[in-house]
């Protein structure tokens, strides 16, 4: 607890687990629920209610998905928009990365069986993985490899081809930022710069 430093409880997965990432669904009641996604190196996703004391209500692959290193959803209400009297909104989509740069999207309102969109731009191990907060972009980039960051428009999986260039200065990216509302990106390097984007769709 963050208050009391109370624990309260805890959520275990098979192998070794490389990433999570938390989402808020809408319950009938009128509040939420917080679920706590998890995913191992094999690509095994594990999805826990921590309203309901860590049960798990969904387990399911990642198809295809081999070395894993990152998970992400989005489209919907993140821990940074979770105001009080503020509607949550379920996230659309949920996103993994690999170590080959392959990245897989799925829709959340239809069915894991298959991803919505495979992504191949990258090369280079995936350690970045954001979406714009109305869930049109996907912010996908490589700290292994200098400028290695794209930006996906959702639902067509269609990379932008007019940003970046080959002559912006990204260097090589360790973590990228939407601003609340989407209309700017936060690119942050190696060097320990961070460049301010804006957006101007």
């Amino acid at each position: 607890h963050a208050t009391t430093g109370v624990w309260l409880l805890g959520c275990k997965i098979e192998g070794v687990l490389v990433d999570f990432c938390i989402d808020y669904q809408p319950s009938s009641n009128g509040g939420f629920d917080t679920i706590l996604i998890a995913i191992n190196t094999y690509g095994e996703i594990w999805e826990f209610s921590l309203t309901r004391s860590g049960k798990v209500i969904r387990k399911w692959k990642d198809h295809g998905g081999v070395a894993i290193t990152t998970i992400q959803v989005g489209g919907g209400t993140s821990s940074a928009q979770l105001l009080p009297g503020k509607k949550i909104r379920s996230n659309r989509w949920l996103a993994t990365g690999s170590e080959s740069g392959f990245v897989n999207v799925y829709d959340r309102n239809g069915s894991t069986e298959k991803a919505a969109a495979t992504l191949d731009q990258l090369t280079t191990t995936i350690s970045s993985l954001e979406f714009s907060p109305d869930g049109q972009i996907l912010c996908i980039a490589s700290r292994a490899a200098k400028d290695a960051l794209r930006l996906v428009h959702l639902p067509t999986g269609t990379v932008f081809s007019n940003w970046p260039t080959s002559g912006t200065p990204l260097g090589k990216v360790t973590s990228v930022a939407f601003s609340p509302r989407g209309e700017m990106l936060a690119v942050g390097n190696e060097q320990g710069k961070v460049r301010l984007w804006r957006l101007n769709h």
